[in-house]
């Protein structure tokens, strides 16, 4: 969505909020009051409630607020919330902004949450300089840019880039730095390929498509780890990385390609799309 601003340079502002202990100040009963206003019954309630020394979500239905108008089909965002992690979207109209600035105290007084707006920040996309500064003082809060991390996710970030790859690249690396020390055979270090390396970047691949350079740098440093000697040095590969990736029935080892799974995930995408009222 984001990327869809940039690239049709419309304007507009992301509010990402920072909250204070969010879950050690949250009035429960809100919550419970905000689940009944959606529809949720009794029963589902009662479990949210019993289980709300773990985890919960919450959704805040918006007020006389402009949302942000985005796609072909002209769908209003409003804001994105996971439990503390809450961006608010908004075109860039200065009344919109006092708006929310008015809603989020009403939210604060009655969630009994608190909004840390030293720590929330403003993030202008294609808006004027000027503009987002003056934002900035309205809310309080600090300005920021494109690219920002939202759920682990770098929004507005070139996805065709290798360097937007990098943190999944470093955590590879890291996990592999921490197992040469170890001597263990092939079998081993095949098991360690497929548990725990294949799984380190599906959050990215299952949401964006993978750059093909980053495929073979993943590939390389897999291969690397299965075929290299105890002592690091480089060693032979036994058998082509075909034969690797290729799956246990067809008698090979089962090591799954990262751009087929990636294929999969998204592929995942469009049929829940086409299969749900409501894609967003």
């Amino acid at each position: 969505m984001v990327n869809w601003l940039k690239m049709r340079k419309k304007e507009a502002a992301i509010i990402k909020l920072d909250f204070k202990k969010a879950y050690d100040r949250v009035r429960w009963n809100f919550v419970d009051i905000v689940l009944q206003k959606m529809g949720f019954g009794n029963r589902w309630r009662s479990w949210v409630m019993e289980c709300v020394s773990t985890t919960s979500m919450s959704a805040v239905r918006n007020g006389r607020i402009s949302p942000l108008v985005i796609g072909r089909d002209s769908i209003a965002l409003s804001h994105l919330q996971l439990a503390d992690d809450t961006i608010l979207f908004c075109p860039p109209e200065m009344d919109t902004i006092k708006n929310y600035r008015r809603q989020l105290r009403c939210f604060e007084l009655m969630s009994g949450l608190s909004i840390n707006f030293d720590k929330s920040s403003l993030i202008p996309i294609n808006c004027e300089e000027q503009w987002a500064q003056n934002m900035c003082q309205l809310l309080g809060c600090k300005g920021e840019s494109l690219p920002v991390k939202y759920l682990g996710i770098p929004l507005g970030a070139n996805l065709r880039l290798v360097k937007t790859w990098k943190p999944i690249i470093d955590r590879v690396e890291e996990k592999l730095s921490l197992w040469k020390a170890k001597i263990w055979n092939k079998a081993r270090r095949l098991v360690l390929i497929k548990s725990v390396l294949n799984s380190l970047p599906v959050y990215y691949l299952s949401l964006f498509k993978l750059p093909k350079a980053v495929a073979e740098k993943l590939i390389s440093l897999q291969r690397r780890f299965l075929w290299n000697k105890d002592d690091g040095s480089n060693g032979m590969a036994l058998v082509k990385w075909d034969v690797v990736q290729a799956p246990k029935k067809l008698g090979r080892l089962g090591v799954r390609d990262a751009m087929v799974r990636n294929t999969a995930m998204l592929f995942k995408w469009w049929w829940r799309f086409t299969k749900k009222d409501c894609p967003l």
